[in-house]
């Protein structure tokens, strides 16, 4: 039996002399997100001989196909009108995503548009903190909405005008919800 495992993200990847002794003994090979992530995981000496193949995220166009021109009704959902300028972060609310960078800079953009609004959908240990964080901008804390975790957000993707992928750590390797607002024709940052 070929024994074959899967990384998302380098910290999973473990380097300990425990670890190191278990790949190089029972791994036969490995699978990554990017070619980053097997760039730096064939720089390992211990990992040489180990087949590491990359095999990019991807996501089913048939399920973003389905939410394809639905953009006023979620709009009006969130309490929005067509003339809003929505800016939209989904992922979770832990430290090294960014978040809080995010709000601090919308809090700039929505002192020169009037129209911006920021709609922030996942949970994580730091929502408590980055609500008051919101809370701290005034009015413009006001148009930021907090909607936590959500199964399928692609109904609430097509309300954004742009998409930020705020990630402050050096190991995001690949962020998927960037490629999922691509296919609803969004631009990101």
């Amino acid at each position: 039996i070929r024994k074959v495992i899967g990384r998302s993200v380098l910290p999973m990847f473990d380097t300990t002399l425990q670890y190191r002794r278990l790949y190089r003994k029972n791994l036969d090979g490995l699978i990554t997100p990017s070619r980053e992530v097997k760039r730096v995981i064939e720089s390992f000496e211990w990992m040489a001989g180990t087949t590491i193949c990359n095999i990019p995220n991807g996501i089913d166009l048939s399920r973003v196909d389905r939410y394809q021109g639905g953009r006023g009704p979620a709009r009006q959902g969130l309490g929005f009108t067509a003339d809003d300028f929505i800016i939209g972060a989904v992922g979770r609310l832990e430290a090294h995503k960014g978040i809080n960078h995010l709000i601090a800079a919308f809090g700039i953009i929505a002192g020169e548009v009037e129209q911006a609004a920021l709609v922030i959908i996942g949970s994580g240990s730091r929502e408590a903190e980055l609500r008051n964080h919101a809370a701290t901008l005034g009015a413009a804390g006001e148009r930021i909405k907090f909607l936590g975790q959500i199964d399928d957000p692609y109904p609430l993707m097509t309300t954004f005008d742009t998409l930020v992928l705020p990630s402050t750590t050096d190991y995001e390797t690949f962020g998927q919800v960037l490629i999922e607002a691509m296919a609803f024709y969004t631009p990101v940052i």
